[in-house]
């Protein structure tokens, strides 16, 4: 008994396509809002660690030129202690700022925002978080993230007390022996 009826072949209704379609699309924004916190974080981390050669290479120069000189970027390459091809702006492609303060090197990025003396600004060295706040210059604070992660004040109150077995200032815990 053969029949003739054409056999039914059963593909994706619209609505399943959609569905589909609709899933990938929230996976994909989820993914995407995901990497673009690690990609804020690794151009604050790339700014800061940029920042810390030049104030390195800054410091270099100045002990073999006249103290009271401070140094630009095309002074560093010119004289040699950075190289040409070093990229002398911040992940922004704002150029570093090197200030010169008596001994003092200070290499500033203006932050994502791209103003001077903003709270974003990535200053090198940091301000210690116990200065006095009229003592900062504007722009002198760091993100947040960089006061937690980087800046830690000295807990003990000395070496040769951490060595006799003292504790942290309001720590009731006994020291490791």
């Amino acid at each position: 008994m053969a029949t003739n009826a054409p056999s039914r072949r059963r593909g994706f209704t619209l609505i399943e396509v959609m569905v589909v379609v609709t899933i990938l699309g929230l996976i994909a924004g989820g993914v995407a809002i995901a990497v673009m916190g690690h990609f804020t974080r690794a151009r604050l981390t790339t700014a800061r660690t940029q920042a810390l050669s030049l104030r390195q290479a800054a410091e270099s120069w100045r002990l073999s030129h006249v103290p009271e000189d401070c140094p630009t970027a095309d002074a560093l390459v010119a004289s040699g202690v950075v190289d040409e091809a070093s990229k002398m702006t911040d992940p922004w492609d704002v150029p570093y700022e090197i200030a010169c303060e008596g001994e003092q090197t200070r290499v500033r990025s203006f932050g994502p925002d791209k103003r001077k003396g903003t709270d974003d600004d990535i200053v090198v060295p940091a301000p210690h978080p116990d200065a006095p706040r009229a003592a900062l210059r504007p722009g002198d604070t760091l993100l947040r993230e960089w006061n937690r992660s980087t800046i830690r004040p000295a807990r003990w109150a000395s070496a040769s007390s951490r060595s006799a077995g003292a504790t942290p200032r309001g720590s009731t815990r006994p020291s490791p022996r």
